[in-house]
C-alpha cells in the first residue's frame, strides 16, 4: 500500500512538471521593440538620450534583456529593458530580449553563448543596433587646477585666463562656452583662453 501511494505521488509530480511546461514554455519567435518602435539606434543622433526602453512582443512568460557587445560579450543582463548606455563600455552593441524558465545565470562578462538560465531559454529572433557614445564633457578648470579666478576688467591689462578641462570623451570635439550667472551664453570660445579685461564687473560662468 505504501509503495503504491509513493509511486502515485511520484506520477503526480511528473506529471505537475509536464503539465508546467506545458503552460509556460519557451517560446521561440518572440522579437524586441526599441524606443517608439525604433530599428537600429545611433546614439550620437540628436535628442537621443543615452537610456533606451526595450520591449518585447510577448509579455506572459517572463522576459530579460540582453546586451552584447561587438565582441559578443555581455555588458548587460537583467530584467529591465530600460537600459543605459552611457555606462556600459563600447560603442557598439546589439540588444536582445529572452523568455526563460528558471532564474538567470549568465553575467556581465560572460560570452553570448554561455548558458542565461537555469532552465530553458529562447532569444529574440532579431536584435536591435545600438551605435555612438554619448560623450562626456568631463570637468573644466584653470590650466593651474583652478575653480574660480579672479580678473580687474577695465585696468587696462590684458587679464587672460586659459582653461584645461579633463575627463572629456576622447577624440571629441570640444568647445568653452561662456555664460553670465543668468546662464546666458556671452562667448563661444575657439581656443582654450579668454581676456576678460573688456569683460563687465560682476561673475562669468566657463
Amino acid at each position: 500500500m505504501n509503495c503504491k501511494h509513493l509511486l502515485f505521488s511520484f506520477l503526480l509530480l511528473i506529471c505537475s512538471i509536464a503539465t508546467l511546461n506545458a503552460q509556460f514554455p519557451c517560446l521561440n519567435g518572440m522579437s524586441i521593440n526599441g524606443p517608439n518602435g525604433q530599428g537600429d539606434i545611433d546614439l550620437c543622433q540628436g535628442g537621443i538620450s543615452s537610456t533606451l526602453n526595450f520591449a518585447a512582443n510577448i509579455s506572459a512568460v517572463p522576459v530579460g534583456y540582453l546586451v552584447v557587445d561587438e565582441n559578443d560579450v555581455i555588458v548587460y543582463i537583467g530584467l529591465s529593458g530600460s537600459i543605459n548606455f552611457a555606462g556600459l563600455p563600447g560603442n557598439s552593441f546589439q540588444a536582445y530580449a529572452f523568455n526563460f524558465i528558471g532564474s538567470l545565470r549568465a553575467r556581465v562578462g560572460d560570452p553570448l553563448g554561455t548558458p542565461l538560465t537555469s532552465g530553458c531559454y529562447a532569444l529574440t529572433s532579431n536584435s536591435i543596433s545600438v551605435s555612438g557614445n554619448t560623450p562626456s564633457a568631463g570637468t573644466v578648470s584653470t590650466d593651474s587646477g583652478e575653480t574660480e579666478a579672479f580678473t580687474c576688467p577695465g585696468d587696462g591689462l590684458a587679464d587672460v585666463v586659459r582653461f584645461a578641462n579633463t575627463g572629456a570623451t576622447a577624440g571629441a570635439s570640444f568647445t568653452y562656452l561662456v555664460t553670465d550667472e543668468n546662464n546666458i551664453i556671452t562667448a563661444v570660445l575657439s581656443g582654450d583662453s579668454v581676456d576678460f579685461e573688456s569683460d563687465s564687473v560682476g561673475v562669468s560662468r566657463v
